[in-house]
């Protein structure tokens, strides 16, 4: 098991995101948990709800990518005669 945490302290936002990467008998389990606070104005705390599914979706997308691009790469190497 392995964690990475990414922190983001600035004007507009602060947060904290934590990676838990797990093996399991078919690969490896990603979990990805956010914490995320907008500034104190009242539109930022409105718009709060809209940019954590934003930011659900964005990191979703995200990682499904990256899971197409390192299985595809495994496949090729994978498949790639050995030189003698």
């Amino acid at each position: 098991n392995y964690r990475t945490v990414s922190v983001i302290d600035d004007e507009t936002m602060t947060a904290e995101m934590v990676f838990d990467y797990a093996e399991t008998d078919s690969g490896t389990n990603l979990h990805v948990h956010g914490d995320f606070e907008t500034g104190g104005s009242l539109f930022q705390r409105a718009l709060q709800p809209v940019f954590k599914r934003y930011m659900k979706r964005q990191i979703r997308n995200t990682m499904t990518t990256m899971k197409d691009v390192i299985e595809a790469e495994y496949a090729v190497e994978e498949h790639e005669p050995v030189e003698a």
